[in-house]
């Protein structure tokens, strides 16, 4: 019954994708799969938008599925591209393979933590989560017809939807091929190439979106080779809602169309493209402030992401820790332990590719995968390659003689196979698990035996209105629960650094600036004179006056910073694990500012500052510009912050911790360790704990 259900679950979205996109797309030589995809794009769509106002419940999204089913009873059906025999056998082996694994249940990290999100949402809320955090304001288009097939046939049902636009994208290349002047049979030939490799079968038989942003490159490429600019808007601007990166592929298009002077088409594929694009654009920009939110924080200044958090993020990302470029090749087709995931030893052969150049398809098909390739190069792991990896074995196979292309196939199918991947790849590779061809499907959950206790353990002992801190990145799409990440929000952010703070305070951490001014003041200003490599921070700014008591800040005090100035008044919140940071390398000119309501005699400044301050060269200036004179910069005394650290927690609505107690040298792990050896000292309460996991309850 669960493997009927799930099958229902991913087939009654594609019925529906069907035929939406057959009421747009009249022409019925164009490949079925088309169809789907300009119709997917509509469905998400409407998805969207009850989502958006918490309609998105389990009969709401059932009745919406088969109302747009039901006219395939009057629809005639679309023409199939018939496979050459040959493929069937191959098609059977790693199509069953992949049903197989797609059957399980789901396991990978990130369909755990935010790719099945929406789909458990409809259970409870029926709309977005309300927590802003990284994932949450991403366009997540794929997803919210993950949450249709999900309220249909569960999590198995998401995966056979995300396989299917894998088997999509197989019968769109031979069609491509024969509009790029190539033979079908070289397309069936590169098709399978590209659908058998190592990262694609892994990453298609869960509930990523990858597969389905190579589905919708295709089908956009395809659409306007076949003068269909609204059906290929619709797919482009799909891409985009699928993933950031997708939004290059509905620019390259635009360009296309301008090219050939194609201007009507050129407005209709606008047209169509911004209307599946818009609505995730505007909801970002309705949440934070920034339209291409969490990236480009520069650009778009906000108090929901840090921009040095972000940019230490994609920084990591096109070099994964520092990786060279002459390693990376090797990564990509034989080890992929750190690049997750590999493409397999036969795409060591793609400099043969290169002789295709002598012919003009050939020119076509490698300017199409380099375009496609751009975006990989700002992340490089492996499956962001994706998207150009069809027109590369395209390619591959174009260049060279029809028998040689049939040995590559086959030497790809037999290093392709989950036991064989074993044998020169190492371990930790991401691929599929070669155990699971023995195991039955609707009882293997090898990897959940982490991931379901974790979820369970928080689930059990929280409630729906708690926020918990999250220190072991639980999966939070089977949580159901407000997670706060520490790095996926800059409320995460100054938490968790206030926790590394206070874990290991030392001499030396905090440098403390004294200035005694000879007249009354109107403000202060702290300014930064010399750029820094590192991030600094201004802690405590205390106000002495003539009875050398602390000068209370007022309400009317007019404060201001830059960069962040949401996060000003936390130098003055007598809380030394709260700052105003700049959370990116300090640049000269950066400043925290001060205006009095009143003139104020003040007997003594104090500043405390991160060490760093000391090289960004921190001076301190009364409201009219003039420098004061300080005396020289001393270290603070060492205070126990831990107490400090959890109000900080609780002022930003936090009311439970879950760590890990670790042993590697991790921060997160780290901090776990020392929430474990004393809880009370954090002013913590251990409630629940599993293995090496612990449940704190933040203490009043």
């Amino acid at each position: 019954m669960t493997i009927l259900r799930a099958f229902a679950g991913a087939a009654i979205p594609a019925l529906a994708a069907w035929t939406i996109g057959r009421l747009i797309l009249r022409n019925r030589e164009l490949p079925a799969s088309l169809a789907c995809a300009a119709g997917g794009a509509l469905l998400s769509l409407v998805l969207f938008t009850l989502f958006l106002f918490h309609a998105a419940k389990p009969p709401i999204l059932i009745m919406v599925a088969l109302i747009a089913a039901a006219p395939v009873v009057w629809l005639r059906p679309a023409i199939h591209i018939a496979a050459p025999k040959w493929v069937w056998p191959i098609a059977a082996i790693y199509g069953g393979l992949y049903f197989l694994y797609a059957l399980t249940p789901e396991v990978q990290s990130d369909a755990l933590h935010y790719h099945l999100w929406l789909a458990t949402q409809t259970q409870s809320t029926g709309g977005f989560p309300s927590l802003i955090s990284f994932y949450n304001v991403l366009p997540q288009g794929m997803e919210t017809l993950f949450a249709l097939a999900y309220v249909i046939g569960g999590e198995q049902a998401a995966k056979l939807l995300h396989l299917a636009c894998l088997f999509g994208c197989v019968t769109l290349m031979p069609w491509i091929a024969a509009r790029l002047g190539l033979a079908e049979s070289t397309g069936w030939i590169a098709g399978l190439l590209f659908a058998i490799t190592p990262v694609v079968g892994i990453s298609s038989t869960c509930a990523y979106t990858d597969a389905t942003l190579v589905f919708y490159t295709l089908a956009a490429l395809a659409l306007l080779e076949a003068n269909q600019p609204v059906a290929a808007g619709l797919c482009a601007g799909f891409c985009y809602a699928i993933k950031f990166n997708g939004g290059w592929i509905a620019g390259i298009l635009f360009v296309v169309f301008l090219a050939r002077r194609q201007f009507r088409s050129a407005l209709l594929f606008t047209a169509a493209a911004t209307i599946i694009a818009a609505p995730w654009i505007i909801r970002a920009f309705v949440l934070t402030g920034n339209p291409i939110a969490p990236l480009a924080n520069s650009l778009f200044p906000n108090p929901y992401f840090h921009t040095g958090t972000i940019q230490n993020l994609s920084a990591y990302l096109r070099s994964y820790g520092g990786l060279r470029w002459h390693q990376i090749p090797f990564q990509l087709t034989i080890r992929g332990d750190i690049l997750q995931g590999l493409l397999g030893p036969v795409f060591l052969a793609l400099p043969v590719a290169l002789l295709t150049l002598r012919n003009r398809a050939g020119r076509r098909i490698l300017a199409i995968a380099i375009l496609l390739a751009i975006p990989w190069t700002f992340n490089i792991g492996t499956r962001f390659l994706m998207p150009a990896l069809p027109f590369l074995a395209l390619a591959l196979i174009a260049a060279v003689p029809r028998p040689l292309a049939f040995t590559l196939l086959a030497a790809h199918m037999v290093l392709s196979w989950p036991q064989a991947i074993h044998t020169y790849a190492p371990d930790g590779t991401w691929s599929l698990d070669p155990d699971i061809p023995i195991q039955i499907p609707a009882t293997y959950a090898k990897d959940k035996s982490v991931e379901v206790p974790m979820s369970n353990l928080i689930r059990s002992n929280t409630t729906n209105e708690d926020r918990i801190l999250d220190l072991i990145n639980a999966p939070a799409a089977i949580t159901r629960r407000h997670l706060v990440n520490v790095w996926q929000s800059a409320s995460g952010d100054r938490i968790g650094h206030a926790m590394e703070l206070a874990r290991t305070p030392g001499p030396g951490q905090f440098y403390e600036f004294r200035a005694r001014p000879d007249k009354p003041l109107e403000g202060l200003r702290l300014a930064f004179t010399q750029s820094s490599s590192a991030p600094t921070a201004i802690r405590e700014v205390l106000f002495f006056g003539d009875d050398r008591q602390p000068v209370k800040p007022n309400i009317v005090w007019s404060i201001e910073a830059q960069p962040n100035p949401w996060e000003a008044t936390l130098a003055l919140d007598r809380n030394r694990a709260s700052a105003w940071s700049t959370w990116q390398p300090v640049e000269a000119g950066m400043y925290w500012r001060v205006d009095f309501n009143t003139r104020l005699t003040l007997q003594e400044i104090r500043i405390i500052a991160d060490n760093s301050a000391l090289k960004a060269g921190l001076q301190l200036h009364d409201s009219s510009g003039k420098q004061l004179a300080a005396d020289l910069p001393r270290p603070a005394p060492i205070l126990n912050l831990r107490l400090a650290a959890m109000r900080l927690a609780r002022r930003e609505g936090i009311t439970h911790v879950v760590a890990k107690r670790g042993e590697s040298q991790d921060v997160l792990d780290r901090i776990g360790q020392a929430l474990e050896e004393d809880p009370h000292d954090w002013s913590l309460d251990r409630i629940a704990r599993h293995d090496n996991i612990s449940l704190y309850r933040i203490l009043p």
